[in-house]
């Protein structure tokens, strides 16, 4: 729904709920909470290799739950990780303005910063600022007061609130003291002096619609390369029912500290790293992250996937903020938060190559994670038998995760079934004897989308991914015609009026570039985020040059683009172009079958061709699906011990003399899709 890095509103009724009776937050510095763990090595492979299931180690001496705590990976030296060359470009509003906009509204060239404002600030000055509606999709203005100024920040609320100079006064010193200085030392800062040359972060207060508060990177750039900037450094918190002084409050201000601070560090993040670390960054401040029972009672968020309707976003953030807190945990801990905030490559591609310098990759960590998230507050009351130091690593250091939820198997069991991405499923075996065989069988390929080329078997493909900027170009040759059009079909499923896909056309050399309008086409631009005649929504065939109703599946529908204007020039590029702003990102846009016939110009996309491709993909629309199956063994003698599946078939054995019970975590792991995976799974009783 949205392209802030925001909370919402109704996401916060979650943390209200459990931060309501804390009253009025005391002025006192918090400290960065320490975390104590030791070296454990990583796990091998998860992903279907031989051999059969291991017997359990004899029962050793009891060891009591204290003595069990999560263990820290020292870094070792291995090879570097090659560039993740499928990534796709980073969005930059900046160089995006200087191929499509090119002078400010004065004329005069582009410029990346401005001079700082000789008027601001003194309590008491008046400016005006620009506020998104979420609800509507459009931008609108407020009167803003200076209500205090703080050695970091400045503190302005709407005229129309009734917030005083003496709540923004208390309100800036507990940021000052306890809430900005541990996510700094940790994480680190905003741009500075940043777009308007002047250090200060603007915190603005006025009433939001469905958002508690959200940071916008559009801000940190002048008007003349987004239209709608405050051309400032810039958090805005709801003025209205989330008060200053309130605990939801500051953990919405630390929360939104950390995505401003975040984007001066990695432009452009992934969503699901930039909300754990925010999530994270609450904890950093002393405050609570609110949304990890949720995720806890609803395990199937796909990891690396953010959904466009708020409600469905509660799980996800839970996800996020413990995937991010097992990282700190077991590999560099919080002192290591900086360097993955700064690593240029985003997403998954990021966390792999972070945890290349702990000898670890990211398929084996998130099948750690999974069982952690089943193990972890179970082990809190059990006295074991086997060393607790084989489980360390499935321990979190400052809370007690215990996922319910599992399906019971209590005899024979077959199922075909579906299952997202970066999810954990768990199968509770319980039998009162005797041995289980385990049958199971995934599909060996997945959808990339979920469109199927409309010819062939190629199709081009603009990638997904939050902030990114990817393109497809090729020459053209139109100096013996007196007109051209150009046809080609299209699939798109983009974030309305956030994101947009475009056709351009550029007569220099690729310095500047204009928008092809078309029959499916829009100027429309609530936002400021078209940069001319663009793409966005579901693509449908109702002749209207629209999008489809949303919650419809979108279709592949023909567009004809007039290049006449362009007719008679012997050197002419055209580009297909996808950009994606820091929030959602859906299917993105594949386009097939595309046609110039004036100059007899063909491309079904079953071959490179001439483009250059930078970030678009030609796919056949498969990928290989991968699963990491594990089994948690729960012994009757108090021993419980974690097993790598390592082949499709295999027996665990023992039930009801050996076995108490035993937990099948199976999760799809093939992370470059947002479609699920498909499998069955059989237990035969033996």
């Amino acid at each position: 729904m949205s392209g802030l890095s925001l909370i919402f509103a109704g996401v916060m009724i979650a943390l209200l709920l459990t931060a309501c009776d804390r009253g009025t937050v005391e002025v006192a510095a918090t400290p960065t909470p320490t975390i104590s763990i030791t070296a454990v090595a990583t796990s091998t492979a998860t992903i279907v290799v031989p051999p059969a299931l291991p017997t359990p180690l004899p029962p050793a001496t009891s060891i009591p739950p204290a003595a069990i705590s999560p263990t820290l990976t020292e870094p070792s030296p291995s090879p570097p990780v090659s560039p993740a060359s499928l990534e796709p470009p980073v969005r930059d509003l900046f160089a995006l303005a200087q191929r499509y906009r090119m002078v400010d509204a004065d004329g005069a060239p582009l410029t990346r910063t401005l001079p700082p404002d000789p008027n601001c600030c003194k309590v008491g000055h008046t400016r005006e600022f620009f506020v998104t509606d979420l609800i509507d999709r459009r931008i609108y203005t407020v009167k803003a007061r200076l209500l205090a100024v703080s050695e970091n920040a400045y503190w302005y609320a709407d005229v129309d609130t009734e917030l005083t100079e003496q709540q923004m006064e208390r309100t800036a010193t507990v940021f000052e003291q306890g809430i900005r200085p541990p996510i700094v030392d940790v994480i680190g800062d905003i741009w500075k002096p940043g777009v308007d040359g002047d250090p200060h972060l603007i915190v603005l207060h006025t009433p939001l619609r469905a958002a508690a508060g959200y940071f916008s990177s559009s801000d940190s750039y002048p008007r003349s390369t987004h239209p709608r900037s405050n051309q400032s450094e810039m958090i805005v918190m709801d003025g209205s029912w989330l008060r200053p002084g309130v605990g939801p409050y500051f953990s919405v201000l630390a929360h939104e500290f950390q995505h401003a601070a975040h984007w001066n560090l990695d432009l452009g993040e992934d969503v699901w790293i930039n909300e754990g670390f925010s999530e994270v960054a609450t904890q950093i401040a002393g405050l609570q992250a609110s949304f990890v029972d949720i995720f806890v009672a609803r395990p199937e968020a796909q990891l690396n996937y953010w959904p466009e309707e708020p409600q469905d976003t509660l799980p996800h953030y839970g996800g996020a903020t413990l995937f991010v807190e097992y990282l700190m945990a077991h590999y560099g801990g919080a002192a290591k938060l900086g360097e993955l905030a700064r690593e240029p490559l985003d997403g998954v591609n990021g966390v792999e190559r972070y945890l290349s310098q702990y000898g670890a990759n990211f398929a084996d960590v998130f099948a750690d994670w999974t069982v952690a998230n089943y193990l972890d507050g179970r082990l809190d009351g059990m006295a074991l038998s086997n060393d607790a130091n084989s489980l360390a690593k499935y321990r979190y250091p400052n809370r007690s995760v215990q996922l319910g939820g599992a399906r019971r198997v209590n005899g024979d069991y077959d199922i075909s079934t579906t299952q997202p991405q970066l999810t954990a499923r768990y199968y509770e075996l319980r039998l009162a004897s005797g041995d289980a065989q385990v049958d199971f069988s995934g599909d060996a390929t997945v959808a990339q989308v979920s469109a199927k080329c409309r010819s062939g078997r190629y199709c081009w493909w603009g990638n997904n991914g939050d902030s990114i900027d990817s393109t497809l170009t090729r020459e053209l040759d139109l100096s013996r015609v007196d007109s051209a059009t150009l046809e080609f079909w299209m699939w798109h499923d983009i974030e309305e009026d956030w994101d947009y896909a475009y056709a351009s056309v550029s007569t220099d050399g690729g310095g500047t570039w204009t928008t092809l309008d078309g029959e499916r086409t829009t100027r429309h631009d609530p936002l400021g985020a078209n940069y001319g005649a663009g793409m966005t929504g579901i693509s449908g065939n109702d002749g209207s040059g629209g999008s489809a109703n949303v919650g419809e599946s979108p279709e592949w529908v023909q567009e004809r683009m007039d290049l006449s204007k362009y007719a008679g020039i012997d050197s002419v590029l055209l580009r297909f172009e996808y950009i994606t702003d820091e929030g959602v990102n859906l299917g993105g846009i594949v386009l097939d079958d595309i046609v110039i016939p004036e100059i007899g110009f063909t491309d079904d996309a079953e071959s490179d061709g001439d483009w250059q491709a930078h970030g678009f993909r030609r796919i056949d629309n498969s990928l290989p699906q991968t699963f990491a199956l594990q089994i948690i063994e729960f012994a009757t003698d108090g021993s419980v011990f974690v097993r790598h599946a390592r082949r499709n078939t295999f027996t665990i054995e023992g039930f009801g003399s050996r076995l108490d019970y035993a937990i099948l975590v199976v999760a799809p792991t093939t992370h470059q899709t947002y479609q699920p995976a498909s499998y069955s799974l059989r237990v035969t009783v033996q």
